[in-house]
């Protein structure tokens, strides 16, 4: 079973570090709309047989290959640069993982072990035990407007700009096990990130 959850693939630069005036800002921002919209549906572009046409102009920055890497995402948000400083400082109380949640990770981990007849039977299997993990819902069906759609979402709602926006914290592609269905599902999950990040209905909140 392989199993990723994208937190993001394009190399889109933040308002505040960004170089150059706002209406540049926002043309290049609109540049990388188009650009992810005119890739395949996620689940082609990740095929082995298309992933190294659709990957070599303009490629989605997932690693494939490894010179489609992005700069470090610290650069951009001060809380994951906050989060590696905190793991390094030993016995810093509210780090500390409660016995439940290591019970919980065993169990996810125990229960991807076993052997299912359909991605279906795995997905519930582990549905439950992952939002536990999450703390979060997993919302599946969720439909785009060029009519794709992810093995499941988590969003969360911030205020931008004075206005409440969806955010997406994870997006989920599960196989029942490697080699099914066509592609790594890893690298389809950063296909359908960028089809999620070009949605106009995301779009329409991206310039507070």
């Amino acid at each position: 079973m392989r199993m990723r959850m994208k937190a993001g693939s394009l190399g889109i630069h933040c308002k505040k570090y960004g170089s150059g005036t706002d209406s540049q800002w926002v043309y290049r921002s609109q540049r990388r709309v188009q650009i992810a919209k005119a890739k395949p549906s996620p689940s082609n572009a990740a095929n082995i047989t298309n992933l190294r046409r659709v990957q070599r102009h303009d490629p989605i920055l997932n690693t494939r290959p490894h010179s489609a890497r992005g700069p470090p995402v610290v650069i951009y948000e001060p809380t994951f640069a906050h989060f590696r400083r905190n793991l390094r400082i030993k016995k810093q109380r509210e780090l500390e993982i409660p016995p439940d949640y290591y019970r919980t990770v065993s169990s996810f981990l125990v229960t991807s072990c076993d052997i299912y007849t359909s991605e279906l039977e795995r997905r519930n299997a582990l549905l439950t035990i992952l939002m536990e993990l999450l703390g979060q819902a997993i919302i599946s069906g969720v439909v785009l407007e060029d009519g794709s759609s992810s093995g499941g979402v988590c969003t969360t709602k911030v205020e931008v700009g004075g206005m409440g926006v969806y955010a997406l914290l994870m997006l989920w592609e599960l196989r029942n096990e490697i080699g099914t269905g066509g592609c790594d599902p890893s690298v389809q999950a950063s296909f359908s990130f960028t089809r999620w990040w070009s949605d106009n209905r995301v779009s329409s909140r991206r310039y507070p």
